[in-house]
């Protein structure tokens, strides 16, 4: 659809929605007044009547209503009253000549006013309203309601196809003024498209958002020009700079060439050392292993020996020599392990040994084989291990053990 048509069809489009709500408002707001001037028309005409009845119900002269009810003959809009007492019961009615052949009073009170397809019903009670004694109940012709309804919807309508007449000359001679710039534009793009040619310029004919639109085209399409003629300026400098830089690039080959074929003699003599290195960190580790088992077979000795000699009766003092003996020796095997830990580091295959146990115990062992070294220093060594502090601990309880003891040595 053309720019013109769909701008013609949005004008439109809100104008008669506009147009629909104002009518439908003022035809819903007009159709209730009229309905509230046939009520208070009613209630007029109704309100003597009702004094009546009240007087004759309270004076006992019930069978005097229907006489009462026969005076509204004498108004046109009332179709039909009837009179109901306190129990609800029907006492009297009135239907006017034309009236509906049939219209169903309820047994019940109605509201005090209910609209029926071809009449409106309004409630009056007789006396007191906290404590009626009864119910007048009138009916009015609507006739005139729907007559003049049928008149303001006809007067909406004739003004609603009038305004529609009028936004459509309007719609279709204002849109020129935004589609006229708009097709102009999109001509110009279009040539500037297929001839690419950038020195095109769209003509200035309007101002506001449209012609700052135009005035940005123009500038867009000057700054494209410019930009072209740096680009060729600089594609003339780069074919230069891409000459010069070829003999430069031919000159740094030949230099790399023969910086290739000296890494090549480099990398062969760095792979024969490290062959060597390797060869030697095999033979640490062969000399490692074989040096680790050699001492740790000896000190199995002493500690069985200590463990046997520990089994025996001694004093007090040189049992626990004994044990400082055992404890210590378990150290020592304990580095001995150690040793041959380096080459399974080395291979990336070194395990901890996480197991319950007694965190005090180390702490004391510890204690125990260097309160020696200590007194030999007159330094004194003493452990402090409080009591709200955990006993079980749960981890490696060898390297634990080599920690501390580094540490504290």
């Amino acid at each position: 659809m053309p720019l013109k048509h769909r701008l013609t069809g949005i004008i439109m489009a809100v104008t008669l929605s506009a147009l629909l709500v104002v009518c439908l408002a003022v035809g819903l707001h007009q159709r209730g007044a009229f309905k509230d001037s046939l009520l208070r028309e009613i209630s007029l005409q109704g309100t003597p009547v009702a004094e009546k009845c009240r007087a004759a119900l309270q004076g006992g002269a019930a069978a005097s209503v229907d006489s009462i009810l026969a005076t509204l003959a004498i108004h046109d809009h009332i179709l039909a009253a009837a009179v109901y007492g306190e129990d609800e019961e029907l006492l009297a009615s009135y239907y006017a000549a034309g009236s509906p052949p049939a219209i169903a009073w309820p047994d019940a009170r109605l509201p005090d006013a209910s609209v029926q397809p071809h009449s409106i019903a309004l409630s009056i009670p007789l006396g007191d309203p906290a404590q009626p004694l009864g119910t007048l109940l009138l009916a009015g012709d609507t006739t005139e309601l729907r007559s003049r309804t049928w008149e303001l919807f006809a007067v909406i309508a004739s003004a609603s196809l009038a305004a529609v007449c009028l936004g459509v000359f309007l719609a279709a001679r204002l849109q020129r003024i935004i589609s006229s710039p708009v097709l102009h534009l999109a001509d110009i793009t279009q040539e500037v498209v297929f001839a690419r040619d950038y020195s095109l310029r769209a003509k200035q004919k309007c101002s506001g958002e449209l012609g700052r639109l135009i005035s940005g085209f123009n500038e867009m399409l000057e700054q494209i020009q410019r930009r072209d003629a740096a680009l060729q300026r600089a594609h003339n400098e780069l074919e230069k700079r891409v000459a010069e830089r070829t003999v430069e690039l031919n000159n740094a080959n030949a230099f790399l060439t023969g910086l290739l074929e000296e890494n090549q003699e480099t990398q062969s003599r760095l792979e024969a050392a490290s062959e060597k290195a390797m060869a030697a960190a095999e033979a640490k580790s062969a000399f490692l292993a074989s040096m680790s088992h050699e001492i740790r077979t000896p000190i199995n000795g002493l500690l069985g020996f200590a463990r046997l000699l520990g089994d025996t009766s001694l004093p007090r003092t040189q049992k626990e020599y004994v044990d400082i003996i055992n404890s210590s020796g378990k150290g020592l095997l304990t580095i001995i392990n150690d040793v041959l830990d380096f080459p399974k580091l080395e291979a990336g295959k070194l395990t901890m040994s996480i197991e319950p146990f007694n965190l005090r115990k180390v702490v004391s062992d510890v204690a125990d084989l260097l309160a020696a070294q200590a007194a030999e220093k007159n330094i004194t060594l003493a452990v402090s291990y409080p009591d709200d502090q955990p006993c079980m601990a749960y981890g490696d309880f060898g390297r634990v053990h080599q920690v501390l003891l580094n540490l504290a040595g």
